[in-house]
């Protein structure tokens, strides 16, 4: 059974000022990763399409400064 979800989990240290934001895009086919659209996260689950195979993540970072900044400890991953 195709996963219908991609729940990320991040377990981050943030700085005073500081943000992480995740994203996640999906294809059928691995190499059709590269062209597709990337997805905020909202609420850590992201959907997949039923025919989708394959994932990837993108952590965006920010900090108000450079002397603050979030550390990112732990990503998980599951398919649901």
């Amino acid at each position: 059974m195709p996963a219908s979800q991609v729940q990320v989990r991040v377990t981050a240290r943030l700085a005073t000022g500081s943000r992480v934001e995740m994203f996640v895009r999906s294809a059928a086919e691995q190499d059709r990763l590269a062209t597709a659209k990337w997805s905020k996260i909202s609420m850590e689950k992201s959907a997949l399409a039923a025919s989708d195979r394959a994932a990837q993540y993108r952590l965006v970072m920010h900090a108000d400064n450079g002397d603050r900044y979030p550390t990112i400890e732990r990503v998980e991953i599951e398919f649901q």
